[in-house]
C-alpha cells in the first residue's frame, strides 16, 4: 500500500485514540466529582454527629436547652471553612434555633429534597430525631427554649436549690436498688417535668423539640478541587493531541523525506546519465570538426582554382561558409559542455576591459559604436580565463545588437550590501520584457544566425562564481547587470 493511501487510516487512528484518551479523562473527572461530593456528604454526617453531642451535652432538666447557650454552641461549628449555616427545625417544620445565615428558598428546598446542590453551596436536610440516644440517654426531643426569667431578688444557687427540692418532693420515697435508682433520676431528668401535665408538655415538644436541622454547606473548596482536577486532565488531552499531531506530522515529514530522498537518487541517476551524454556529445562534437575542417579545406582548394566554372567557385565557397557556422556552434557547444571549475585569483577588472575593447576597437569603428567607460582601479576574486568570456560575449552580443551605430556604455558601483556590480549597455533593439529570463536558457535566440548559447555560457560562468545576472526591464535597449560580486579593493 502507498504511503498516501495509509495516510487517512494513521491520521483516524491518532484522532480515535486521542478522542480514547478525552473520553477517558471525561469519566475519570466525573468519578473525581462523584467521590467529592460524597467526600462533602460524609463531613456533613460527622458533623450531624457533633451536632448531635452538642445537643446532648446542652440538655437540662426536663430535656430543655436553652437557646442563648445551644446558638453560642452552633456558632463554634461554624469555624470551619466549609460549613456556612446549621438551623434547627421542630416537628412542625418551624426554625428553632439558628447559627448563621441561610436563604428561604434554600431552606424550602433542602426540606423537601434532602440534598440541594447549588453553584457555590450544598444544602442538607437530615430527618434526624436529635433527642433520641441510648436506652441510657434522654427518652425525647430535646426542646429548645429561651432563658427563663429570673426573680431579681432570688439568688440563682438559691434558685437551683429550690427546684432540687421540688424535684425530690415529687418523687415516691418507696425503696429501690442503686441501679435502678439512678435510671429512674435519668429518666426524671429528662423526661416531664413534674410541674407540666402530658398534654402540655406535648405540645410544647411539637413547637419547640428539635426533629430535624439543616446543614449548608460552602462548594468553593469542591470547585476549586475540580477545577484543578479540570485542568490537569485537559492539560493531558491537550499534550495527547499535541502528541498525535506531531506524531502525524513526523510521519509526513519522514514520508516527504522518503519521496525527496528518492527523487534525488533518480535525479542523481539522471544527472550522471546526462553527464555521460553531455560528455558523448562533447566527444562526438569535437570528432566531428575534424571532418569538417577537412571538408573546409577541400572546399576551399577547389574554389582556388581559375579553370573551373565560377558556379561551382561559388557553392565551393558557400560549402566553406557553412562549415564555418557550424564549427562555430560546435565550438559554442563543447564550450557549454565544459564542467566549470573556478579557480579565483586576483582580477583587476580594467586590465580585462582593455584587453577585450581593444581586440573589439575595428569592429566598433567600423560600425561607428560610442563608447562609455571610466576606467577604475576595481578589484575583484575571479577566474580570469572566464571572466574575460563572459564579458566578451557581452560586448559581442552588444555590437551585434547595433551594426548600425549606436553606443556601449560599461558602468560600474556599489549595492547597499556593499557587493560590487557591474552593468553593460547598449542602444539596439532590446529584449522583450516577457523574455528577460528565456535569454538565458540554451540554444534560445533572437538573432538570426545566433548560436543561442552565448547568454547561456554566461550565466553558467556567473552562477559558478556564485554572482547573479538579470537583464534588467524598462530600458531601451538590452541592460545586463552581474550583481554579488566580491571586491577586493574599489577606488
Amino acid at each position: 500500500m502507498k504511503p498516501s493511501q495509509t495516510t487517512p487510516i494513521i491520521h483516524a487512528t491518532l484522532a480515535m485514540l486521542v478522542l480514547v484518551i478525552a473520553l477517558w479523562q471525561r469519566a475519570e473527572h466525573q468519578r473525581v466529582e462523584s467521590n467529592l461530593r460524597e467526600s462533602l456528604i460524609n463531613r456533613s454526617r460527622d458533623l450531624s454527629t457533633s451536632l448531635a453531642i452538642v445537643m446532648s451535652s446542652q440538655r437540662r432538666f426536663g430535656g430543655f436547652v436553652v437557646k442563648t447557650r445551644l446558638e453560642s454552641a452552633l456558632e463554634s461549628l461554624l469555624k470551619t471553612h466549609e460549613l456556612q449555616a446549621v438551623v434547627l427545625y421542630s416537628r412542625s417544620r418551624q426554625i428553632i434555633a439558628q447559627a448563621g445565615e441561610t436563604e428561604s428558598s434554600d431552606s424550602s428546598i433542602a426540606l423537601d429534597e434532602g440534598v440541594h446542590w447549588q453553584d457555590d453551596r450544598v444544602s442538607l436536610f437530615n430527618l434526624v430525631d436529635l433527642g433520641v440516644a441510648s436506652t441510657n440517654g434522654p427518652s425525647g426531643p430535646a426542646i429548645v427554649m429561651d432563658p427563663p426569667e429570673q426573680d431579681s431578688n432570688e439568688d440563682p444557687r438559691q434558685r437551683m436549690d429550690r427546684l432540687r427540692r421540688q424535684f425530690r418532693e415529687s418523687q415516691p420515697e418507696e425503696e429501690r436498688s442503686d441501679e435502678e435508682e439512678r435510671e429512674r433520676r435519668n429518666r426524671a431528668r429528662f423526661g416531664r417535668p413534674p410541674w407540666m401535665d402530658e398534654a402540655d408538655y406535648t405540645e410544647l415538644q411539637e413547637k419547640q423539640g428539635v426533629h430535624g436541622f439543616l446543614i449548608q454547606m460552602s462548594t468553593h473548596p469542591l470547585q476549586s478541587s475540580l477545577l484543578q482536577d479540570a485542568t490537569n486532565r485537559t492539560i493531558i488531552v491537550i499534550f495527547a493531541s499535541l502528541a498525535a499531531i506531531a506524531a502525524a506530522m513526523a510521519r509526513r515529514f519522514v514520508s516527504k523525506s522518503s519521496d525527496v530522498e528518492l527523487r534525488l537518487i533518480r535525479a542523481s541517476e539522471q544527472n550522471s546519465h546526462l553527464r555521460e551524454m553531455n560528455m558523448a556529445a562533447a566527444g562526438l562534437a569535437h570528432e566531428t570538426r575534424n571532418p569538417l575542417n577537412l571538408i573546409r579545406g577541400k572546399a576551399q582548394m577547389i574554389s582556388n582554382q581559375q579553370e573551373l566554372p565560377e558556379d561551382v567557385q561559388n557553392q565551393c565557397q558557400e560549402i566553406a561558409s557553412e562549415v564555418d557556422r557550424v564549427t562555430a556552434q560546435l565550438n559554442e557547444f563543447i564550450n557549454y559542455s565544459k564542467p566549470r571549475d573556478v579557480k579565483r585569483t586576483a582580477v583587476k577588472l580594467n586590465q580585462i576591459l582593455d584587453d577585450i575593447l581593444r581586440t573589439l576597437k575595428t569592429e566598433m569603428d567600423d560600425q561607428d559604436i560610442k563608447l562609455e567607460y571610466t576606467a577604475s582601479q576595481l578589484e575583484i576574486e575571479a577566474d580570469e580565463k572566464m571572466l574575460r568570456q563572459v564579458l566578451f560575449n557581452l560586448l559581442l552580443n552588444a555590437l551585434q545588437a547595433q551594426p548600425d551605430g549606436g553606443f556601449i556604455k560599461i558602468s560600474e558601483g556599489r549595492d547597499e550590501d556593499g557587493m560590487v556590480y557591474m552593468e553593460i549597455c547598449d542602444a539596439g533593439p532590446g529584449i522583450d520584457p516577457d523574455q528577460n529570463d528565456s535569454v538565458f536558457e540554451p540554444y534560445f535566440t533572437s538573432r538570426e544566425g545566433g548560436t543561442g548559447l552565448g547568454l547561456a555560457i554566461v550565466k553558467q560562468i556567473v552562477m559558478a562564481h556564485g554572482w547573479t545576472i538579470r537583464c534588467m526591464p524598462g530600458s531601451k535597449g538590452a541592460h545586463f547587470r552581474i550583481s554579488q560580486i566580491k571586491s577586493l579593493s574599489f577606488n
